[in-house]
């Protein structure tokens, strides 16, 4: 059966999905959002049906729902998270929400995450810095090393990618 679902009921069930999964409810809402605004632009290869793919690795603990992304390295223009194998859409805002921060103060920063997982649609964090009037990229390396295909030996699915995202902000001066 098919069917239509409204913006709000979709957010909502989605992030009553999580919280049954175990995330504290703002990363629920974060998460699902993040997923609902991939689906609602059409990419939906980084939507709403990730949602039994998520479910899934909570419930094998591949993803850990409670975890805190932890600063592993921080400057004036940088910060490296670790999401603690946990949600990458967690991470992931905590990352950009920092970048921000220093990009306002100095003009410029650099962000990254390590040992997250799947964090959704890109664009959904490089968009956090318009709202503050900065530019950003919001990429997730894949490809190959030396001839081999880079990807996360602990990531289950393939499809999941690495581990490792980069984001970078910087003010505009005008």
């Amino acid at each position: 059966m098919q069917g239509t679902a409204s913006h709000d009921v979709l957010l909502r069930f989605c992030s009553a999905c999580f919280v049954k999964l175990g995330m504290p409810s703002e990363d629920a809402a974060l998460t699902a959002d993040n997923l609902v605004f991939a689906s609602l632009r059409g990419v939906d290869s980084h939507g709403v049906m990730r949602m039994k793919i998520y479910a899934d690795r909570m419930r094998a603990r591949g993803t850990d729902p409670r975890a805190r992304p932890r600063v592993l390295s921080e400057s004036a223009v940088h910060v490296l998270l670790d999401g603690g194998d946990g949600v990458g859409q967690v991470a992931t805002a905590e990352a950009m929400r920092r970048v921000i921060a220093k990009a306002r103060d100095s003009g410029l920063a650099v962000g990254g995450v390590r040992n997250s997982n799947h964090f959704g649609a890109a664009a959904y964090f490089a968009m956090m810095a318009l709202e503050h009037g900065m530019a950003a990229a919001a990429p997730s390396p894949q490809g190959t090393l030396n001839g081999k295909r880079f990807e996360s030996i602990r990531d289950a699915d393939p499809e999941v990618g690495p581990r490792l995202e980069l984001y970078a902000a910087g003010a505009y001066l005008w």
